[in-house]
């Protein structure tokens, strides 16, 4: 994933403690897919503006759930009678 700046080294600690401490507590594998997706979904993030280490987390946490249980977070829509 292209940047346009350069990840100054104390935020890429931040992202890298983020991610480990996410891929740690849902037993993700240090080579494994699930860890992956989750780099790259922070990443994302990032590189669009979140950079608050609470966000980052809870929008892990977030898709993590999303993911695990889709039903919950499907667009529900009704139609007026």
């Amino acid at each position: 994933m292209p940047f346009d700046t350069v990840i100054k080294p104390q935020k890429l600690t931040m992202l890298t403690t983020i991610l480990d401490q996410h891929c740690e507590s849902h037993n993700f594998e240090k080579d494994g897919l699930e860890r992956e997706e989750a780099a790259s979904f922070l990443l994302l993030l990032f590189a669009n503006g979140v950079q608050s280490t609470e966000r980052l987390k809870s929008a892990l946490e977030v898709r993590k759930r999303a993911r695990d249980h889709p039903s919950d977070y499907r667009w529900r829509t009704e139609t007026a009678a």
